[in-house]
Formats: C-alpha cells, structure tokens, sequence
C-alpha cells in the first residue's frame, strides 16, 4: 500500500445514528474485584446507558482489555469503549487483534478509542520513549492506517516511518462491518479533527 493513500469509509451505522442526538458513557470504574465491575456495568446498561469504558492506563488499573473482554461476556447491549489505548503501549497490530477479539466476543458491540497518550509520567513508567505531539500524531496516523488495513479482506502491508506491518490479516475478522466504529481522542481542531 502506498503510504501517502488515505482511504475514506463510510460512517458506521451506529455512528451516523448518532449524530443527532447525545450519548452518554460512562466510566466501568476501578473497583477492586471484578465481580464489582461487572455488576457496575450490568447496572449501568439495565438504566439506560450507551457505553461504558475502561481506561488505558496499565500502571494503574486493570488492563482494559482484559476489562473489555470480562464485560463483553458478561453484558448484552451496551457498547464497550477503550477510553483510549495508546499507540506507545499496544502495537496497531496488537490493538487490531484485541478490538477484533473483543468485538466478536461482545457480539459487535466495541467501540475503539485510541490515542497518542499524554502522560509522560506513565510513559517513564513504562521505559517507553515520548516522542514530540507532532511524531505522536503522525503515528497515530499511521496506527489508524495498519488497523483498518488489517480488517480488510486481503493480506495487508504498510511501510511506515514509525510502524510497519507486511501481508498481516486479522483472522477471523471483526463482527462490525465495514470496520469497529473508531473514537480518537486528542487536543486540538488543527490536527485531531483532520
């Protein structure tokens, strides 16, 4: 694939469904058993509301993957949202491979929120370097590229000047189709919103 391509797809379902009107989410919180989480969530889908999300945050709480995949077998409608993986923390591939995981098992119901992260405490934390908000970004393109790239039908490459991935496929491949509804999260018209 040429990296300078952008591929544009169309909204998902659920998010042009949304576009008139508020949706409300809400954090699964850092409870100390699981069995508190789930209930939480079970509680918070019984009143109504649309999501609910686990953090990225590895040296803090539990990991929102794991977090995601206990709920998606323990809930039935609410959507699951990772508020936000980082790209630093998780490979694209990694993160495409958990998405797809985590959609299949909650029946289509992921929302992926990634992110370049911010928290350079946690970054230290993590021995993981903290490039410039503009190298951030601009993996974070490239992240959004090899993720959806991996979705697809065909075995994907992608060259990239900060991630690389060459005739990689996510098999067996999200539930949600085109693709899971993505959430990015950042500051800023100029850049995020682009």
């Amino acid at each position: 694939m040429d990296n300078s391509s952008r591929t544009t797809h169309p909204a998902h379902p659920w998010v042009a469904a949304g576009r008139d009107k508020i949706r409300f989410a809400i954090s699964g919180g850092a409870f100390p058993e699981w069995s508190q989480r789930l209930e939480f969530a079970q509680q918070a889908e019984e009143l109504g509301f649309d999501a609910v999300w686990a953090n990225d945050h590895p040296t803090r709480i539990s990991d929102c993957w794991t977090t995601l995949a206990a709920l998606a077998t323990g809930t039935k409608t609410i959507r699951l949202l990772s508020f936000v993986s980082c790209i630093y923390y998780h490979s694209p591939a990694m993160i495409a491979r958990m998405a797809t995981d985590v959609d299949r098992l909650s029946n289509g119901r992921l929302v992926l929120g990634i992110g370049i992260g911010d928290d350079t405490e946690e970054f230290v934390q993590l021995h993981i370097p903290f490039p410039s908000t503009r190298e951030r970004q601009e993996a974070l393109e490239e992240a959004i590229a090899i993720i959806q790239g991996l979705w697809g039908a065909e075995p994907f490459s992608y060259h990239g000047k900060h991630f690389q991935v060459t005739n990689a496929k996510i098999v067996p491949p999200p539930v949600q189709q085109p693709h899971i509804p993505i959430l990015l999260a950042g500051g800023g018209e100029r850049v995020t919103l682009k």
